[in-house]
């Protein structure tokens, strides 16, 4: 695939989200008794809520394993929910929104795999594009000039269909960011110690990479500063023990002479 093709393609994937969020958005009781139907046992939000507070302790922890004081930080994990209800931007989730679960058919993009979905913060999908990607084997460095319009494109589809993005977006895209942060707690004390694979990268780069997106993202909007000096500290005092660390770029979209990713023997496409 070229350069062109992928940034073409992240575009698309950001429309098919956000026709997805719109189309949702104004059908809560219609999603709700189809659950009721064919899911009545499933929660009814998306999987990644439940994992934020059950990583919140891990996540102080982890800091601490650093030698990092957190002092403040578990009050402005606790408004993370608030901050991502609170804006009002809320549909249906589907929570595991990977490459890998997507299809191309022409010049559209089809999602499928919903077993994570549920009710909540649409900004959760959205935001796999600034993360990128954090419940994904398929990982790799995604630069802002392939990110930015894509975003740009999810807005104005979502704006297309009559819901206006305000201000309070870009806070709680920063929250979706730090809220995945907070759910890799137990992995962050993992990779003090060991750098296990996980799909097309190791743990290192991917938490390397979430930390540093959502610093940049909480410098920007001024939100969660707490969380935002700590995540910063969380990235550089790795960084300072594993100098080594390299984040490898998707093949079509890296950079010339910089590191790629490869898939892993395992995976096949088309199967």
């Amino acid at each position: 695939m070229t350069a062109n093709g992928a940034r073409a393609g992240l575009v698309s994937y950001a429309e098919a989200l956000a026709s997805m969020h719109a189309w949702s958005m104004r059908r809560p009781g219609e999603l709700a008794g189809r659950r009721a139907r064919y899911a009545p046992t499933a929660p009814p939000g998306p999987s990644w809520l439940g994992t934020v507070g059950r990583g919140r302790e891990a996540f102080l922890g982890a800091a601490a394993a650093f030698g990092l004081a957190a002092d403040g930080v578990g009050a402005e994990i606790d408004e993370l929910p608030s901050i991502l209800n609170g804006a009002g931007y809320t549909g249906l989730v589907h929570g595991d929104a990977c490459p890998d679960n997507v299809r191309f058919l022409a010049d559209s993009c089809r999602i499928f795999d919903f077993e994570t979905s549920g009710w909540g913060p649409i900004v959760l999908d959205a935001a796999y594009l600034l993360a990128p990607f954090p419940s994904c084997w398929c990982f790799a460095a995604l630069p802002a000039e392939a990110a930015a319009p894509a975003l740009d494109a999810y807005r104005a589809a979502v704006q297309r269909a009559g819901i206006e993005l305000g201000p309070d977006w870009d806070a709680a895209l920063t929250a979706a960011l730090a809220a995945w942060i907070v759910a890799q707690g137990q992995m962050i004390t993992q990779v003090l110690h060991e750098d296990r694979e996980w799909g097309t990268t190791t743990l290192r780069p991917r938490l390397l990479t979430w930390l540093r997106n959502f610093t940049d993202a909480a410098g920007r909007t001024g939100v969660l500063p707490g969380l935002h000096a700590l995540a910063g500290q969380l990235h550089d005092e790795p960084l300072r023990r594993w100098p080594d660390t390299v984040t490898a770029g998707y093949p079509a979209l890296a950079r010339p002479g910089s590191a790629r990713v490869g898939a892993p023997e395992w995976w096949r496409p088309g199967l």
